[in-house]
């Protein structure tokens, strides 16, 4: 494909993604982004607000700790606008990390990912919900992401038939991701012990150098499952 070609393209893509950018400059807070700001406020350690919301209100131990550092109260409505900003961009990255794995060339990858960022945009049913709420994309957009990303590392891993440093990052990072995923909400959490407990599988027979740590991986999953599951709050919320 020629240049002007290529450029054409990178200039319909921006101009496309063009007014979701311009639409994140007029949000305001929504729906539970008030009720979150207020346990924020009426505990503003951290650690505290966690094991609050842990103990009454779910288990949720990742998206809990991430809603408490409401971006409005710390930093006003700019802080709210430039995190939904954030979120756009980490899908295009997050996107790009996927093409790299699939497609040749550079400018290629960057238009793959642009693409599929603005047809996952395109297809939201809730646009306020998906991109521009704060309690919502930390909830169910962000741990896509962070999962997508575990993922990549994992096969990259799998890939590579003599380890270098680069792989060590990964195989640390790894696990930390999976217990990350699995406190965002239930739905990723079960996602993601399925996701481990088929590759657990597949690798006893064809990996036999992956087995142990693709299994302490899934321990990991597991452990999340759990913790999201059994935690405290649950009984309490159900009640209510």
């Amino acid at each position: 494909m020629s240049t002007r070609y290529v450029t054409l393209l990178f200039v319909l893509l921006l101009a496309a993604l063009a007014p979701y950018c311009y639409a994140a400059c007029y949000i305001v807070p929504l729906a539970d982004d008030y009720c979150m700001g207020w346990e924020a406020i009426r505990h503003p350690d951290l650690f505290s607000a966690v094991s609050q919301m842990y103990l009454h209100w779910n288990g949720r131990y990742t998206a809990d700790l991430l809603v408490m550092i409401n971006p409005f109260i710390r930093w006003g409505r700019t802080g709210y606008e430039l995190a939904s900003l954030l979120m756009i961009a980490a899908g295009i990255a997050v996107n790009y990390m996927v093409a790299r794995r699939l497609i040749s060339g550079e400018a290629n990858r960057w238009l793959a990912a642009l693409c599929i960022q603005l047809l996952f945009l395109f297809q939201l049913p809730d646009l306020s919900e998906g991109i521009y709420w704060y309690n919502g994309y930390m909830l169910y957009y962000l741990p896509g992401l962070v999962f997508i990303i575990a993922v990549l590392f994992v096969t990259d891993m799998m890939d590579e038939k003599v380890w270098n440093i680069r792989s060590y990052i990964k195989a640390a990072l790894v696990p930390v991701l999976i217990f990350i995923v699995a406190g965002f909400n239930e739905p990723i959490a079960v996602i993601s012990f399925l996701f481990f407990a088929a590759l657990f599988a597949f690798v006893l027979t064809r990996y036999s150098r992956m087995r142990l740590y693709i299994g302490f991986c899934l321990v990991i999953a597991i452990v999340g499952v759990l913790l999201v599951w059994r935690a405290p709050g649950n009984t309490i919320r159900a009640g209510q």
